[in-house]
């Protein structure tokens, strides 16, 4: 049994850009979830987001995705999670070759991308994909917990471990992407499952969203408003008063029920754990 979903979205121009570049997809029935935030000059990071959204829609509501949905819903085996990654993997890197494609094809689309967090719902868990800098969160309980990483050279800096200067050399870091969808070859999305109970809400968001709300007031804000639309909308706002120099995006999802999660017990209880340090 797939989860009982509801989601909602909210997006905004921003108070300083003149065209929003960010797009999504809610389709709660079908259980699949987008967030992209294109890049690229002359409106084509329009261009990119809407292609990820549009191909991977097409991609996750297809046949083959949907029965390996089904498949792994009804039976957690190591054929049925691998089928199901590789599914979910698949239909956004088709989104990637497609963005490819059109900036080979069109010089005015030269170096266009986007990034991708998106998330699919098979029964009780969550399959999560995702490229670049948008981010997905798990609120449970009360407590909001990142489940994406930040592909950015700021992100890649403080992994090796190198000095960073307060101010000038995050903000500079921070704002270059490493991974996103139409990068070329070395384009890579991560994908894996997240189990799901009853009551959970998971926040996919654009940059312009997490630049200027933080984990705990996402947790506050999530917990706190049972409406997904107006929690969406709350956290928008945030960003807006904050300085909204980028675009803003925010879907929240949540679980009215869940189905029966295939991840074995032992893993639910550690992540669980987890949350609560």
């Amino acid at each position: 049994m797939r989860s009982t979903i509801v989601a909602a979205a909210v997006t905004h121009v921003g108070n300083v850009r003149d065209h929003n570049e960010d797009a999504h997809l809610v389709e709660a029935e079908e259980g699949v979830f987008i967030v992209c935030d294109g890049m690229g000059g002359h409106a084509a990071g329009e261009v990119a987001s809407a292609l990820g959204v549009r191909i991977t829609r097409e991609q996750w509501t297809a046949s083959a995705t949907q029965r390996a949905v089904n498949d792994w819903a009804q039976a957690a085996t190591l054929e049925a999670r691998r089928s199901l990654v590789s599914a979910v993997k698949a239909g956004v890197m088709t989104a990637h070759r497609a963005i490819c494609q059109q900036a080979a094809e069109d010089p005015s689309k030269k170096g266009m991308g986007t990034t991708f967090t998106g998330v699919v719902v098979a029964g009780g868990d969550a399959v999560v994909a995702h490229a670049g800098d948008s981010r997905a969160y798990l609120v449970r309980g009360g407590i909001a917990m990142q489940l994406t990483e930040d592909h950015t050279l700021l992100a890649r800096l403080l992994a090796a471990g190198l000095p960073l200067t307060e101010g000038q050399d995050v903000h500079r870091w921070k704002g270059v992407i490493t991974n996103a969808l139409g990068f070329g070859d070395d384009t890579k999305v991560v994908t894996f499952i997240v189990p799901l109970s009853d009551g959970d809400k998971l926040l996919l968001c654009s940059d312009g969203v997490s630049e200027y709300v933080s984990e705990a007031e996402v947790g506050q804000v999530l917990a706190g408003q049972p409406s997904p639309a107006r929690a969406a909308q709350k956290l928008v706002d945030l960003a807006l008063e904050r300085g909204g120099e980028d675009n803003a995006t925010a879907l929240v999802i949540k679980v009215v029920e869940a189905g029966e999660s295939q991840v074995p017990a032992a893993q639910r209880q550690r992540d669980d754990q987890i949350l609560s340090l």
